[in-house]
Protein backbone atom coordinates (compact mmCIF):
# COMPACT_ATOMS: atom_id res chain seq x y z
CA UNK A 1 0.00 0.00 0.00
CA UNK A 2 1.59 3.10 -1.15
CA UNK A 3 1.07 6.49 0.71
CA UNK A 4 -0.11 9.51 -1.54
CA UNK A 5 -0.89 13.07 -0.57
CA UNK A 6 -4.78 13.58 -0.21
CA UNK A 7 -5.44 16.43 -2.16
CA UNK A 8 -8.84 16.77 -0.57
CA UNK A 9 -7.46 18.46 2.81
CA UNK A 10 -7.70 22.32 2.88
CA UNK A 11 -3.92 22.18 3.83
CA UNK A 12 -2.61 20.21 0.61
CA UNK A 13 -1.26 23.46 -1.58
CA UNK A 14 0.63 24.20 1.64
CA UNK A 15 2.91 21.25 2.16
CA UNK A 16 6.06 21.21 1.22
CA UNK A 17 7.44 18.14 3.08
CA UNK A 18 5.59 15.28 4.38
CA UNK A 19 7.80 12.44 5.62
CA UNK A 20 6.37 8.93 6.86
CA UNK A 21 6.95 5.55 6.81
CA UNK A 22 5.40 3.80 3.87
CA UNK A 23 2.46 1.79 4.53
CA UNK A 24 3.85 -1.26 4.36
CA UNK A 25 6.46 -0.59 6.81
CA UNK A 26 9.32 -1.20 3.90
CA UNK A 27 11.59 2.55 3.93
CA UNK A 28 10.99 6.35 5.01
CA UNK A 29 9.39 8.45 2.07
CA UNK A 30 8.40 12.46 1.85
CA UNK A 31 5.31 11.76 0.20
CA UNK A 32 5.28 15.31 -1.18
CA UNK A 33 8.43 14.67 -2.86
CA UNK A 34 9.12 10.84 -3.99
CA UNK A 35 12.63 11.54 -5.41
CA UNK A 36 14.02 12.44 -1.27
CA UNK A 37 15.59 9.52 0.22
CA UNK A 38 16.89 8.59 3.55
CA UNK A 39 19.95 6.27 4.93
CA UNK A 40 20.38 5.24 8.53
CA UNK A 41 23.20 5.51 10.44
CA UNK A 42 24.57 2.35 11.16
CA UNK A 43 25.96 3.33 14.59
CA UNK A 44 22.43 3.89 15.72
CA UNK A 45 20.54 1.10 17.82
CA UNK A 46 16.87 2.72 18.18
CA UNK A 47 16.78 4.77 14.98
CA UNK A 48 15.10 1.90 12.98
CA UNK A 49 11.58 1.84 11.46
CA UNK A 50 9.34 0.43 13.81
CA UNK A 51 5.39 0.43 15.02
CA UNK A 52 4.04 2.80 18.03
CA UNK A 53 0.77 4.41 18.80
CA UNK A 54 0.40 6.34 15.62
CA UNK A 55 1.76 3.83 13.12
CA UNK A 56 5.03 3.36 11.56
CA UNK A 57 7.44 5.09 13.04
CA UNK A 58 11.47 6.56 12.41
CA UNK A 59 13.68 6.26 15.33
CA UNK A 60 16.27 9.05 16.45
CA UNK A 61 18.97 7.73 18.70
CA UNK A 62 22.44 9.34 19.75
CA UNK A 63 25.19 9.36 22.18
CA UNK A 64 26.10 11.75 24.70
CA UNK A 65 25.41 14.72 24.81
CA UNK A 66 26.05 15.63 21.21
CA UNK A 67 26.78 12.40 19.12
CA UNK A 68 23.64 12.00 16.69
CA UNK A 69 22.30 9.14 15.17
CA UNK A 70 19.45 9.85 12.95
CA UNK A 71 19.22 9.61 9.07
CA UNK A 72 20.73 10.96 6.43
CA UNK A 73 18.64 13.04 3.80
CA UNK A 74 19.65 13.22 0.00
CA UNK A 75 17.87 13.92 -3.44
CA UNK A 76 15.68 17.06 -1.89
CA UNK A 77 14.29 19.09 -4.98
CA UNK A 78 14.99 22.78 -5.74
CA UNK A 79 11.14 23.44 -5.65
CA UNK A 80 9.19 21.35 -2.75
CA UNK A 81 6.00 19.76 -3.10
CA UNK A 82 2.44 20.79 -3.57
CA UNK A 83 3.42 24.44 -2.47
CA UNK A 84 6.20 24.89 -4.95
CA UNK A 85 8.58 27.02 -2.67
CA UNK A 86 12.18 26.72 -3.12
CA UNK A 87 14.26 25.75 -0.14
CA UNK A 88 12.14 25.08 3.27
CA UNK A 89 9.63 28.29 4.32
CA UNK A 90 10.29 30.61 7.09
CA UNK A 91 12.11 33.43 5.33
CA UNK A 92 12.39 37.03 3.80
CA UNK A 93 11.15 35.32 0.10
CA UNK A 94 8.43 32.64 2.17
CA UNK A 95 7.61 34.31 5.21
CA UNK A 96 5.24 31.89 6.77
CA UNK A 97 5.91 28.40 7.58
CA UNK A 98 4.58 26.05 10.54
CA UNK A 99 6.31 22.13 11.18
CA UNK A 100 3.82 19.65 12.69
CA UNK A 101 5.22 16.40 14.35
CA UNK A 102 3.68 13.55 16.23
CA UNK A 103 6.13 11.57 18.19
CA UNK A 104 5.05 8.08 18.82
CA UNK A 105 7.49 8.11 21.86
CA UNK A 106 9.95 10.41 23.60
CA UNK A 107 12.51 9.42 26.06
CA UNK A 108 15.08 12.69 25.76
CA UNK A 109 16.53 15.20 23.80
CA UNK A 110 19.95 16.58 24.68
CA UNK A 111 21.36 20.19 24.36
CA UNK A 112 19.60 21.79 21.32
CA UNK A 113 18.27 19.02 19.47
CA UNK A 114 15.73 19.16 16.88
CA UNK A 115 13.85 16.74 15.11
CA UNK A 116 15.39 17.86 11.90
CA UNK A 117 18.36 19.73 10.59
CA UNK A 118 18.67 21.76 7.81
CA UNK A 119 21.61 23.39 5.97
CA UNK A 120 21.23 26.65 6.84
CA UNK A 121 18.82 28.64 9.57
CA UNK A 122 14.98 27.69 9.06
CA UNK A 123 11.89 27.05 11.26
CA UNK A 124 13.16 23.58 13.32
CA UNK A 125 11.06 21.95 15.49
CA UNK A 126 12.47 20.13 18.23
CA UNK A 127 12.96 18.58 22.29
CA UNK A 128 15.88 19.71 23.95
CA UNK A 129 17.45 19.54 27.59
CA UNK A 130 19.34 22.74 26.87
CA UNK A 131 15.99 24.81 26.37
CA UNK A 132 14.02 22.70 28.59
CA UNK A 133 10.94 21.22 26.76
CA UNK A 134 10.00 21.53 23.13
CA UNK A 135 11.20 24.23 21.20
CA UNK A 136 11.87 26.11 17.89
CA UNK A 137 15.03 25.92 16.75
CA UNK A 138 16.73 28.92 14.40
CA UNK A 139 19.95 29.39 15.03
CA UNK A 140 22.62 30.46 18.16
CA UNK A 141 20.04 31.14 21.10
CA UNK A 142 17.19 32.37 18.41
CA UNK A 143 14.88 29.91 20.17
CA UNK A 144 11.52 29.50 21.65
CA UNK A 145 11.17 27.40 24.75
CA UNK A 146 8.00 26.19 25.02
CA UNK A 147 6.20 23.10 26.72
CA UNK A 148 8.31 20.83 29.73
CA UNK A 149 7.57 17.67 31.32
CA UNK A 150 7.37 15.74 28.26
CA UNK A 151 6.03 11.88 29.16
CA UNK A 152 8.34 9.88 28.50
CA UNK A 153 5.79 7.00 27.51
CA UNK A 154 2.91 8.46 25.70
CA UNK A 155 2.06 9.74 22.23
CA UNK A 156 2.05 13.39 21.46
CA UNK A 157 1.54 15.51 18.62
CA UNK A 158 3.06 19.00 18.38
CA UNK A 159 3.72 21.86 15.99
CA UNK A 160 5.74 24.93 15.79
CA UNK A 161 4.83 27.71 13.73
CA UNK A 162 7.46 30.67 12.71
CA UNK A 163 6.41 34.13 10.54
CA UNK A 164 9.54 35.60 9.91
CA UNK A 165 9.80 38.91 10.54
CA UNK A 166 6.36 39.56 11.72
CA UNK A 167 7.13 40.45 15.51
CA UNK A 168 5.09 39.80 18.26
CA UNK A 169 2.70 36.71 18.27
CA UNK A 170 4.97 35.06 15.74
CA UNK A 171 6.55 32.46 16.77
CA UNK A 172 3.95 29.90 18.40
CA UNK A 173 4.15 26.47 19.89
CA UNK A 174 1.55 23.96 20.62
CA UNK A 175 1.42 20.68 21.89
CA UNK A 176 -1.29 17.75 22.42
CA UNK A 177 -4.69 18.12 21.82
CA UNK A 178 -5.55 21.96 22.22
CA UNK A 179 -6.18 24.23 19.31
CA UNK A 180 -4.42 26.99 21.91
CA UNK A 181 -0.87 27.72 21.71
CA UNK A 182 1.29 26.87 24.48
CA UNK A 183 3.80 29.07 24.03
CA UNK A 184 4.14 32.68 21.92
CA UNK A 185 6.55 35.13 21.11
CA UNK A 186 8.14 37.55 18.51
CA UNK A 187 9.46 36.35 15.63
CA UNK A 188 12.81 38.07 13.93
CA UNK A 189 14.13 37.82 10.71
CA UNK A 190 16.20 34.92 11.42
CA UNK A 191 15.89 32.31 8.35
CA UNK A 192 17.42 31.86 4.88
CA UNK A 193 16.13 31.18 1.94
CA UNK A 194 18.79 28.74 0.67
CA UNK A 195 17.97 25.89 3.82
CA UNK A 196 17.52 22.29 2.67
CA UNK A 197 16.51 19.57 4.59
CA UNK A 198 19.77 17.64 5.47
CA UNK A 199 19.08 15.33 8.39
CA UNK A 200 16.31 13.27 10.56
CA UNK A 201 17.67 14.14 14.05
CA UNK A 202 19.80 17.26 15.07
CA UNK A 203 23.61 17.14 12.69
CA UNK A 204 26.02 15.48 15.21
CA UNK A 205 27.94 17.73 17.01
CA UNK A 206 24.43 19.63 17.58
CA UNK A 207 22.48 17.25 20.04
CA UNK A 208 20.57 14.23 20.36
CA UNK A 209 17.14 13.11 20.08
CA UNK A 210 15.95 9.55 21.37
CA UNK A 211 12.36 9.21 20.28
CA UNK A 212 10.30 7.29 17.31
CA UNK A 213 8.64 9.95 14.83
CA UNK A 214 5.03 9.10 13.03
CA UNK A 215 5.29 12.19 11.09
CA UNK A 216 7.02 15.47 10.23
CA UNK A 217 5.26 17.49 8.06
CA UNK A 218 6.38 21.17 6.85
CA UNK A 219 4.18 23.74 5.26
CA UNK A 220 4.50 27.16 4.17
CA UNK A 221 1.79 28.84 5.86
CA UNK A 222 0.71 29.81 9.29
CA UNK A 223 -1.43 26.72 10.53
CA UNK A 224 -3.98 27.59 12.58
CA UNK A 225 -4.86 26.40 15.55
CA UNK A 226 -8.40 24.68 14.41
CA UNK A 227 -6.27 23.32 11.95
CA UNK A 228 -3.85 21.90 13.95
CA UNK A 229 -6.59 20.86 15.94
CA UNK A 230 -8.25 18.87 12.95
CA UNK A 231 -4.84 17.02 12.14
CA UNK A 232 -3.97 16.17 15.86
CA UNK A 233 -7.36 14.39 15.99
CA UNK A 234 -6.52 12.38 13.07
CA UNK A 235 -4.08 10.79 14.50
CA UNK A 236 -6.37 7.72 15.23
CA UNK A 237 -3.40 4.72 15.26
CA UNK A 238 -2.62 2.45 12.46
CA UNK A 239 -0.70 4.79 9.92
CA UNK A 240 -4.28 7.28 10.07
CA UNK A 241 -3.66 10.98 9.28
CA UNK A 242 -5.88 13.13 7.44
CA UNK A 243 -2.97 14.37 4.71
CA UNK A 244 -2.65 11.14 3.26
CA UNK A 245 -4.37 8.78 1.35
CA UNK A 246 -2.83 4.85 0.90
CA UNK A 247 -3.47 2.95 -2.17
CA UNK A 248 -4.70 -0.25 -0.29
CA UNK A 249 -6.85 1.87 2.51
CA UNK A 250 -10.57 1.98 2.61
CA UNK A 251 -11.26 4.24 -0.28
CA UNK A 252 -9.21 6.26 -2.84
CA UNK A 253 -8.38 9.46 -4.84
CA UNK A 254 -8.44 11.77 -1.90
CA UNK A 255 -10.18 9.79 0.81
CA UNK A 256 -8.05 10.02 4.13
CA UNK A 257 -6.21 6.89 5.33
CA UNK A 258 -8.54 6.31 8.50
CA UNK A 259 -9.06 2.61 9.25
CA UNK A 260 -10.31 3.09 13.13
CA UNK A 261 -10.55 5.23 15.63
CA UNK A 262 -9.17 4.52 19.12
CA UNK A 263 -9.17 6.10 22.89
CA UNK A 264 -5.56 8.86 22.25
CA UNK A 265 -3.73 10.41 25.45
CA UNK A 266 -1.80 13.45 25.85
CA UNK A 267 0.09 14.53 28.86
CA UNK A 268 -1.42 17.37 30.38
CA UNK A 269 0.53 18.92 32.95
CA UNK A 270 2.72 21.53 31.25
CA UNK A 271 4.82 24.70 32.19
CA UNK A 272 5.62 27.65 29.61
CA UNK A 273 8.85 29.16 29.82
CA UNK A 274 9.61 32.41 27.72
Amino acid sequence: MALSLNTSDPLYGNICMCIMVQSDGSAIVDVANPTVAFTRNASGSTNVIASGFYGNGYGLDGSGSFTSWGWTVAGVPATLGPAGVSGLPGNATNNASSVFVAANSFASGNSHAPFFDCSTATNKAGASSGKGGLYIGLSGSATLAGVTSLSTTAAFPMMATWNYGAGAGGAQIYYGASSTPDATASSTVTGSTLSVMQTLGPTSGQGNVHASLFCIVIFDTIVSGTDYLRLANSLTGAGAFALVTSSGGTGGGGTPFLPFSRTQFFVEDRVIQF
